[in-house]
């Protein structure tokens, strides 16, 4: 085990404390770049704080008060909620925006697309796809991971689980950052075509309900899936089909890319994974840990309270995921990465009943990724005088990161 960057805070006042609890945003820049500290000072100092930004909000930060919220689902309902608020083109979003007997059935529906026999069966493309992507990039001397490696993974998983002709992607590609990372005026403009983001699946669902031979596709799964005593209707189907497509397109690439920043960052651990591959899959789950993608939100259905704080029925509740990651009564030194952790039990995929149905499909991705790049690339670095640069949005991700396949791996090629 190797000591990580220790978290350091600033000396502050109680009175700037209160101020910038006060004006909390997940979006804010600081905050995407490097938002453990504050985390870390918060979950210390007001780990249930109540901010004035967003129309006013509760912010979790304990993975004990994290845990007691996502087991309790009739008092913290995920309703159609996020912060800031942004409108899905089809009102709420499926599964993730329902609950109780409503949301079982849906997660019914979609199950057998997520298990692990699934994901095995979909792990040699996965492979060789991580495999060639590396390989470009190795042979043209450097890429940029994200638009190059990470994206396009995420991207060629989603045209097989969807059978999507590639030629639809960059529409695809565009409309999710819009939706996820558009902010204001990216939803403005979403508003104004997003009928054709409609238009799209509700012509793929039109196609698959007549061709001749059943699918093995996701949609084709879902025009033959129950949803209690009878079928999914065709908005819902299309209206699943966008959720998929924003966690296939944005969430796994997201999570791929903070992984291998902070391997970027580490060259000594990289080598640990290299000399073992085996460490892989606990790497994989430490750093899911380590570096959480993004919060959640729930609606309080009636007055209760979370660690003593008293909240009413209405209130909105933002669970930080990442801060729970890091949170000390949970982890021992848990600003340390540590490969050989065991029972990392972290929440980067929810708990409780709404967690993360494609939770294996991301795991698997991430895995294939990191042995994948290093096979090809075992001695990859950031390109000089460039660091990661962060995105902005409901999901922490890397923007750009410029890689080059590193000394070693040139010397060793020239062999």
């Amino acid at each position: 085990m190797q000591e990580g960057r220790a978290v350091t805070l600033p000396e502050r006042t109680d009175r700037d404390f209160d101020e910038r609890v006060a004006t909390f945003d997940l979006h804010a820049p600081e905050l995407q770049e490097n938002p453990y500290p504050f985390y870390a000072e918060m979950r210390g100092r007001c780990p249930v704080a109540h901010v004035d930004s967003h129309g006013g909000h509760y912010v979790l930060t304990r993975m004990a008060d994290i845990r007691q919220v996502c087991a309790d689902a009739r008092t913290f309902a995920n309703d159609q909620v996020l912060i800031p608020d942004w409108e899905f083109p089809l009102g709420r979003q499926i599964p993730g925006q329902t609950n109780g007997e409503e949301h079982r059935l849906y997660r019914l529906a979609l199950a057998d697309l997520f298990t692990p026999a699934a994901v095995n069966r979909l792990e040699p493309r996965i492979r060789a796809t991580a495999r060639r992507l590396a390989e470009e990039i190795r042979d043209r001397r450097g890429g940029e991971f994200m638009s190059d490696f990470a994206s396009p993974l995420s991207s060629e998983t989603f045209l097989h689980l969807f059978d999507v002709d590639r030629e639809d992607l960059p529409d695809l590609l565009r409309f999710k950052n819009l939706l996820v990372h558009g902010g204001a005026e990216g939803r403005i403009r979403l508003k104004e075509d997003e009928g054709r983001l409609v238009d799209f699946f509700a012509a793929l669902v039109e196609r698959r309900r007549t061709q001749e031979e059943p699918g093995a596709d996701a949609v084709s799964h879902l025009l033959r899936a129950p949803y209690g005593d009878r079928r999914l209707t065709d908005e819902e189907i299309i209206n699943i089909s966008i959720v998929l497509m924003l966690a296939s397109l944005d969430t796994t690439s997201a999570v791929t890319g903070n992984v291998f920043a902070w391997l970027a960052e580490h060259p000594d651990r990289r080598d640990e994974l290299i000399a073992d591959p085996g460490l892989i899959p606990r790497a994989v789950e430490e750093l899911l840990r380590f570096e959480g993608v993004t919060g959640t939100v729930r609606v309080v259905t009636r007055p209760t309270e979370v660690n003593g704080v008293p909240m009413p029925a209405g209130a909105r509740v933002m669970m930080l995921m990442g801060a729970a990651g890091r949170d000390p009564e949970a982890f021992d030194a848990p600003d340390t990465v540590d490969f050989g952790r065991k029972d990392v039990r972290h929440a980067t995929f929810g708990l409780g009943a709404h967690r993360c149905l494609g939770m294996h499909l991301a795991r698997r991705t991430v895995k294939v990724a990191i042995e994948e790049f290093h096979r090809v690339m075992p001695h990859w670095e950031p390109r000089p005088g460039t660091r990661p640069e962060r995105v902005l949005g409901h999901v922490r991700g890397v923007a750009e990161m410029r890689v080059v396949p590193g000394d070693r791996t040139r010397t060793a090629k020239g062999q």
